[in-house]
């Protein structure tokens, strides 16, 4: 499963949950290839509510507190690949929050999604509800801010991150005929619920914001983008065709490596569901207990009210047990789906070594050789050509392959490292074998083998290979003598 799309952004805070919901409904209906009217979707906006027609499967989650409102749908649509798409939403102290995300999952081998363009249901959200207020200032809009001229503080408190903005803000400034190079508002629709368009006013505003920067303002014409993290990207409209594309790309791509808020996250909001429910138990629970230890106290010869009470704990408990098996389980459909985007980044990854490995690859070896760092056998075949190439011709053919080859294979100069960290382990260790010797060579990779009087060095995966070396030596030529026996027979 990849991520393809992400943004989270704050809409008009005197909108509802049940607002969002009729545009969810407007959206899904909306649509011809879903065949599916406004009418089927009544209940949408309630906690658990499920629906499927054809290739689509719609469900929805809502947790209600006094403190919050947290909603969310999910819409699955099932072809070539499986499609999902989160809208979520949490209202609390902090504001009216909304995010939408678009997931990607093959069906057969070899498909690719390499991107889309932004979900229609952003915009409708964006003009539906209106925008929330983003920081003291800014709000979320589908058009630019046109900044005034006495708009220097606030602007140059973006540029200097001081502002309380989650959105990213996009600046584009006047060239020096006062002019604009690219389209603010082609580009705030582009963005809407992405980022923050601002329009320099003048010329002028953009030296005496330079002042105030540190000369880290956008000018001249240029567009910037600049991260509430304080991350800033300059474009040059003469650099590119496509402002708006590139602009589009870099602000979609940033956002998919941002952590989405559990309290707007399909999975959070079912969490908080789940919680809930175990602690309503629970304490139904508790409260029934605590009735029927005070009832035993006063009436202990009713047996049979008692055992009736008693049932009912064991009836609360195996429903709490259900509920705690459905938290598995969703746990479990998590876990395979972490799987299978584990697999396919395996058969990626297989597919890009193959793919070197027959463009490249002139030496095979078997798979199971156990090597003492990677790249070890690459070291050693390098080595090898190098004194070969000593012995082969001048002006020959067979010079020129060697010396190709050489120059395409470079070692990983672990070998001299490793040599070097064998040398300090026995230089440190002159006298009687201990743990922090074995510990040592551990470290750099060996097996120790300490069982018997005379442990035994060795690499992982080639026992067959040992090298042993005294308990206690009988004079300072051992280890030394031994040392060099290590580096001959196991490097």
């Amino acid at each position: 499963m990849a991520l393809l799309y992400q943004t989270v952004f704050p809409v008009d805070r005197k909108k509802t949950v049940d607002d969002l919901a009729g545009i969810i409904t407007k959206w899904i209906a909306g649509s011809p290839h879903r065949n599916i009217s406004a009418q089927e979707l009544n209940g949408i906006g309630q906690d658990g509510f499920s629906f499927s027609k054809g290739h689509v499967r719609i469900e929805s989650v809502r947790d209600v507190e006094k403190n919050h409102d947290c909603y969310g749908v999910r819409l699955v649509e099932t072809g070539d690949a499986v499609r999902t798409t989160d809208v979520t939403a949490c209202i609390d102290s902090t504001g009216f929050l909304v995010a939408v995300t678009h997931e990607y999952t093959a069906q057969k081998i070899g498909y690719v999604c390499k991107g889309i363009s932004k979900p229609r249901i952003v915009l409708d959200v964006v003009r539906g509800l209106g925008g929330g207020m983003d920081g003291t200032t800014l709000y979320t809009n589908h058009k630019p801010f046109e900044l005034k001229e006495d708009d220097l503080e606030f602007v140059a408190e973006i540029i200097r991150n001081e502002s309380e903005n989650i959105l990213p803000v996009v600046y584009v400034s006047r060239d020096s005929s006062n002019g604009l190079r690219a389209s603010p508002e082609n580009i705030a629709f582009r963005l809407a619920g992405m980022a923050h368009v601002l329009i320099e006013p003048s010329r002028g505003f953009s030296f005496e914001l330079k002042k105030r920067t540190n000369g880290k303002n956008t000018y001249n014409g240029a567009v910037g983008i600049h991260w509430p993290n304080g991350i800033r990207k300059i474009i040059c409209p003469c650099d590119t065709t496509d402002i708006e594309g590139e602009l589009y790309d870099i602000i979609s791509q940033s956002a998919l490596h941002a952590a989405l808020p559990q309290k707007v996250s399909y999975e959070g909001i079912t969490a908080l569901r789940t919680q809930k429910r175990i602690e309503e138990i629970k304490s139904s629970r508790d409260s029934e207990i605590a009735r029927l230890r005070k009832e035993y106290a006063q009436k202990e010869e009713e047996k049979t009210q008692e055992l009736e009470n008693l049932n009912e704990i064991v009836s609360f408990a195996e429903e709490e047990i259900k509920l705690l098996n459905s938290q598995k389980e969703s746990l479990e459909r998590q876990n395979a789906d972490l799987r299978a985007k584990n697999v396919a980044l395996e058969q990626r990854l297989a597919q890009a070594l193959q793919k070197r490995q027959d463009s490249r690859n002139i030496l095979a070896c078997p798979p199971a050789l156990a090597e003492l760092y990677k790249g070890e056998i690459n070291d050693m075949v390098i080595d090898a050509l190098r004194n070969y190439l000593n012995s082969v011709p001048d002006q020959s053919r067979r010079q020129d392959i060697i010396k190709a080859l050489l120059e395409e294979n470079r070692p990983t100069g672990q070998y001299s490292k490793i040599c070097d960290a064998v040398d300090n382990a026995f230089r440190q260790n002159p006298g009687k074998y201990s743990e922090r010797f074995g510990s040592l060579l551990r470290a750099i990779g060996f097996g120790v083998d300490a069982t018997g009087n005379h442990p035994a060095i060795f690499v992982p995966g080639h026992e067959g290979r040992k090298v042993s070396i005294s308990g206690t030596p009988g004079d300072t030529r051992s280890r030394k003598n031994e040392c060099a026996r290590v580096k001959r027979d196991l490097l």
